[in-house]
């Protein structure tokens, strides 16, 4: 039934199902983006059940399968009995067979283990483990992994959900200053209306509405939900905008749960600016607990915002060293240098400073909200600052804030949903509840804070109630500075609403490019469905693919968003291979012969001889001018064309594009090697510090590009020596230097020469890396500020 605002309201009704519920499916395993790029039909999971099924202490888990992989975790004061702990944990390639199991400083406990994906062999390569901790306190605590078999699933009954829980969890919202009457959404109510076999039905199908996310006796999870119907949504009129959902966590044996609220702006059949709303939260159903109440809370169209809460006494968070060294093994994360111990006056500092910052909903935190704002800053990088920190860290308080700054992200208007039913997503699979497809809205063009969504063809666009406004609140988004946020939420935690997020953050990526039919430097080529990443800024061109990269990993076996990243990364991949004339498992791509056939229209504003490119020049042609050049470098060289490239910028694709090969996409190697072959050549020549020039010459007067440093060096009299360039000091042991406070937060260590290290350490399949890093390792090395900004200190592999 609906009110008079056109909302539905839900009756609880007290209807238990009792009975076992359908096989969850797991996943099989697709290979990773090397393939020809064609729209693959999606395909089901596998129907191997992948959660440990007792809470009983299992007797078959073996023994810890590696020494290097343990988990420490403690309280930063105090004790806890009973404590439940869930996180997420990649695992390196065959390593567990089967499923985890879970050893407490050597002793195996019980555990249950939701295995994500997995690796060609079939071997586990990431999961969602849950235990409960007999105590905790403030010693550590060692968890290890060993391997069990394939256990059946039982996730807790949905009755018992009901009934063994004081269960309750509310979104309620009035609309501007005269309404009165809040309009709520109950989590209970939500739940009650689902059956058992209709939760696991949804779940095997790898469906979008309300499903598992984890099952079985320590906890199930369910993601409460309605992307087809819309019955829960609601808004200020009959466009209902505003879509709420609740992620539940049920820990049966402790008689605990922990839920999410959720509301979002993001399907894109009804899309609406709801301003000036009062948001609250609530937990519990006998005395229900306000957890947030807030005035004038704007929900632009495209974002979200969302908390978390423990049902009755909020528990402790915990410190947990995930392992460095191990989770740089497992390549979910580049070689970052595990010796690193960071500085316990930047965690100090942080989290003084923290308790200072506004925290509601829209607050900003530590992000630069005008994305495209000018300079260095925390969030720039494969992770933000804050993310890399709590890594290293483990502390408590490092957590929360990671926390609280990817649930800040969700101002920001990245987040669409696909909401028309005729939609597909790749193939012939409903598009509907899913992240957007460019295959089904071609002509959609999102590019810098969404600014040409209005343009697309009548069926491609958007429906909008009303007129969107493009500032909101000052968070506006861009292409070249878009950060790598929400990866390490998902790495640590294992959650679906951060699996999610980074996979609508991916998909914004294929909206980037201008749909006109063109080979230019800005068109899409032949096709308007192509996937490929044209028109961008350089260091945004990184980004973006770094951002696909992450998405497609995370994405679920089996799943058609998987297999759409996929095929984007491929398209991408083939663009540049035929720019740039470059060999590889994509030579018979339909999108590599095209471009390579028509490369010179690319070039038309370039130079006049743009292959060979021995010097590996990503843009046609650079767009500083001399006087941008003389003011950063100096002279230029005497037979110079006029236009120069950053460096940095380039370094920044090479991290994010060796990145993507680490996390499986073996088609990008050929990619990584040639782009980093700039890097690699500057650190191996006479003068290496010009690693660190904000910018580069790149044509010569003839309109062809440099071929070697030889012709460069023997026209240029600036040799980057003395104080020149200042981010890579004349002597290494000096290291890169650090900006800010000592022993705070403030510090930042993001000049050019640390990022060249850090992309020329990245290049583990270049042949040229090792004489490279012996002549930038020195400076890495001796860099003590990585001991509180460790974003860039990556060692090579080898």
């Amino acid at each position: 039934m609906k009110d008079s605002k056109g909302h539905v309201t839900v009756v609880v009704r007290r209807k238990f199902l009792l009975g076992s519920a359908l096989s969850v499916l797991g996943g099989m395993h697709l290979t990773a983006c090397g393939g020809g790029g064609s729209a693959m039909a999606a395909t089901s999971p596998s129907t191997t059940p992948n959660t440990t099924p007792t809470s009983g202490t299992p007797t078959d888990g073996g023994s810890p399968v590696s020494p290097d992989n343990q988990l420490r975790v403690s309280l930063p004061t105090g004790s806890e009995t009973n404590y439940p702990l869930q996180f997420g944990r990649p695992f390196a390639a065959g390593e567990i067979a089967d499923t985890p199991s879970v050893f407490l400083d050597g002793v195996i406990v019980a555990s249950q283990a939701d295995v994500k994906s997995r690796h060609a062999d079939g071997s586990v390569k990431f999961a969602v483990i849950s235990v409960v901790l007999p105590t905790l306190g403030t010693t550590e605590r060692v968890l290890s992994f060993g391997n069990q078999p394939r256990p059946t699933v039982t996730p807790l009954p949905l009755a018992d959900m009901l009934a063994n829980f004081d269960f309750d969890a509310t979104i309620s919202i009035t609309f501007g200053q005269t309404d009165t009457s809040p309009t709520t959404v109950s989590a209970r109510a939500m739940l009650a209306a689902q059956t058992d076999a209709g939760l696991a039905a949804e779940t095997a199908a790898g469906g979008v509405q309300s499903r598992y996310w984890t099952q079985g006796p320590l906890c199930t999870t369910v993601l409460l939900c309605d992307h087809k119907t819309k019955a829960f949504d609601i808004g200020s009129n009959a466009t209902r905008a505003i879509r709420p959902m609740f992620h539940v966590q049920f820990w049966p044996t402790i008689g605990k749960y922990h839920v999410r609220h959720i509301v979002e702006v993001a399907d894109v059949t009804r899309l609406k600016d709801e301003t000036t709303t009062t948001l609250s939260f609530t937990t519990g159903k006998a005395s229900p607990v306000a957890r947030l109440t807030q005035t004038s809370v704007n929900l632009y169209a495209g974002t979200w915002q969302s908390r978390a809460y423990w049902g009755g006494r909020e528990l402790p968070r915990a410190n947990i060293k995930h392992g460095v060294a191990y989770l740089a093994k497992t390549r979910a994360l580049p070689n970052y240098d595990s010796s690193i111990v960071i500085h316990s006056g930047s965690v100090a500092s942080y989290a003084s400073d923290w308790a200072t910052r506004p925290q509601g909903l829209g607050a900003k935190g530590y992000w630069q909200i005008a994305m495209s704002s000018v300079g260095g800053r925390q969030d720039l990088g494969l992770m933000p600052k804050w993310d890399c920190v709590s890594l290293y860290s483990g502390a408590a308080s490092m957590q929360a804030i990671c926390e609280r700054q990817a649930e800040m992200a969700g101002s920001w208007a990245f987040f669409f949903r696909e909401g028309d039913s005729a939609k597909t997503i790749i193939g012939t699979t409903s598009g509907q509840g899913r992240i957007l497809s460019k295959l089904s809205r071609p002509t959609v063009f999102l590019h810098d804070n969404n600014n040409y969504w209005s343009q697309a063809a009548v069926a491609d666009r958007f429906k909008v109630d009303g007129t969107l406004n493009m500032s909101r609140d000052g968070w506006q988004h861009d292409v070249a500075h878009t950060p790598g946020t929400f990866w390490w939420m998902y790495l640590s935690s294992g959650q679906a609403f951060w699996q999610e997020k980074l996979m609508q953050l991916g998909a914004w990526s294929l909206f980037v490019v201008n749909p006109g039919l063109s080979f230019n430097s800005v068109g899409s080529g032949s096709s308007n469905k192509s996937m490929i990443l044209n028109g961008v800024q350089v260091r945004g061109w990184g980004w973006q693919f770094r951002n696909r990269a992450r998405a497609w990993w995370a994405a679920l076996d089996g799943s058609p968003e998987r297999s759409l990243l996929e095929q984007s990364l491929n398209e991408a991949l083939a663009q540049r291979y035929g720019l740039y004339a470059i060999s590889s498992s994509l030579d018979s791509h339909p999108i590599r012969v095209s471009w390579n056939a028509n490369y010179m229209a690319w070039y038309s504003n370039g130079p006049a001889q743009p292959r060979p490119n021995g010097l590996a020049f990503w843009e046609g042609n650079g767009g500083y001018t001399r006087d941008q050049f003389i003011s950063s470098v100096g002279v230029p060289p005497d037979d110079w064309g006029g236009a120069s490239t950053a460096p940095w910028m380039q370094n920044f694709i090479t991290m994010s594009v060796n990145h993507a090969v680490e996390l499986g996409c073996s088609a990008a190697l050929p990619l990584a090697n040639w782009v980093g072959k700039q890097a690699t050549t500057i650190a191996k020549s006479a003068h290496p510090r010009h690693l660190a020039d904000y910018v580069f010459p790149q044509n010569k007067k003839d309109g062809s590009y440099y071929q070697n440093l030889d012709e460069l060096y023997g026209t240029w009299s600036f040799l980057a020596e003395g104080s020149t360039p200042p981010s890579m000091p004349a002597e290494s042991s000096s290291g890169f230097p650090g900006g800010g406070t000592p022993g705070t937060y403030q510090v930042t260590v993001e000049g050019y020469g640390a990022i060249a290290a850090a992309a020329i350490a990245t290049s583990n399949g270049n042949p040229d890396q090792a004489a490279a890093w012996a002549v930038v390792g020195p400076w890495s090395r001796s860099t003590y500020y990585f001991n509180h900004d460790p974003r860039y200190a990556i060692v090579p592999r080898s």
